[in-house]
């Protein structure tokens, strides 16, 4: 993948003006050439382009980049666009760990992936690693979250390395519990509004690890699991200082009442790897390939990842919203 994106930077009309259109040019790309779709060769508002570096809140914040002058505070992030070209990268797979009821060891899993072993429905791990304290805050996904975090220690330091955490529902569980209280025009514990947020994991995480290294919560649809590699490969392109990034992937079952509208099994998992960067080992991850059909609710992609892992001979293509993922060794 070459790493020429064109962000999209749009202010709010700062000083009584009418909204306006910016562009930065980041990682790579060239003043006064185009790259990526529509990007002009000098920003519209004639400012300096001058080398700086991409503001907070940014998707790809930390990135070196020519940017407009115009001060980041003034504007917020509104696109940000790859390029058609830039189908592939690579990541080097250091260590995974796996949790599921029913299956919690390398050997469960294998059996798994030979269809010996089912995955179970129910169960939470027991965090033993934790203070009693502190494990009461747990909700299931962050359990499993923690967990699968505590068996990668031997590959990274937990205290230190920088952690993306994917999850496609989140704390929906909680969400779901705190607004039916709320129509019951019962009392909402603001405790629990607290961890419902989407980066409940995260936070629990690095307390639990005094890790102040910079961590990412994202959701992605149907694409959690590989918009996850793709944020935890970003990382270590752009942060050479950065050894390994640890992903982790996890999600629990959903209310009843979601049960009509999901497109894949809400069964409970988590999934932590130990990412570094490429190399002649390294899994080569693409997307742009022809979707693929499938009907009725399938494994979430961290799962369906895991079986090819064990069985690569199966082939690696994964589907997405457009098109598809496909994974090589």
């Amino acid at each position: 993948m070459s790493h020429g994106v064109a962000l999209e930077f749009r202010t709010e009309g700062v000083g009584g003006r009418d909204p306006t259109t910016h562009w930065r040019l980041v990682d790579g790309a060239v003043p006064g050439t185009r790259v990526g779709r529509g990007l002009p060769a000098r920003c519209p508002c004639s400012r300096r382009i001058r080398p700086t570096t991409v503001g907070d809140g940014a998707h790809c914040a930390g990135l070196a980049a020519e940017v407009c002058s115009l001060p980041p505070k003034q504007g917020h992030l509104t696109h940000c666009h790859v390029p058609d070209s830039q189908t592939s990268f690579q990541l080097q797979l250091r260590a995974w760990s796996a949790w599921a009821p029913g299956c919690q060891t390398p050997e469960d899993w294998q059996a798994w992936a030979a269809g010996g072993r089912e995955l179970g429905t129910t169960g939470v791990p027991e965090v033993k690693f934790v203070k009693p304290m502190f494990r009461r805050r747990l909700s299931p996904v962050s359990k499993m979250a923690l967990t699968v975090a505590h068996e990668c220690a031997q590959q990274c330091d937990l205290a230190s390395v920088p952690t993306v955490f994917g999850s496609r529902h989140g704390e929906t569980s909680i969400s779901f519990a705190l607004l039916q209280q709320l129509s019951d025009s019962a009392v909402v514990s603001p405790t629990k509004f607290g961890l419902s947020v989407h980066n409940a994991s995260s936070g629990l995480f690095s307390l639990a690890n005094r890790n102040q290294a910079p961590t990412t919560s994202l959701a992605g649809m149907r694409d959690t699991f590989f918009a996850s590699l793709l944020e935890s490969y970003l990382i270590l392109v752009n942060q050479p200082e950065v050894p390994t990034v640890l992903m982790i992937c996890a999600d629990a079952a959903l209310p009843e009442a979601y049960d009509g509208f999901s497109d894949e099994r809400a069964d409970p998992y988590a999934v932590g790897m130990v990412l570094g960067r490429g190399g002649p080992d390294a899994l080569t991850i693409a997307r742009g390939a022809p979707g693929v059909d499938e009907a009725g609710r399938v494994l979430p992609d961290a799962l369906r990842f895991l079986g090819w892992l064990m069985r690569p001979s199966d082939g690696g293509v994964f589907r997405a919203r457009d098109g598809a993922w496909t994974v090589e060794r």
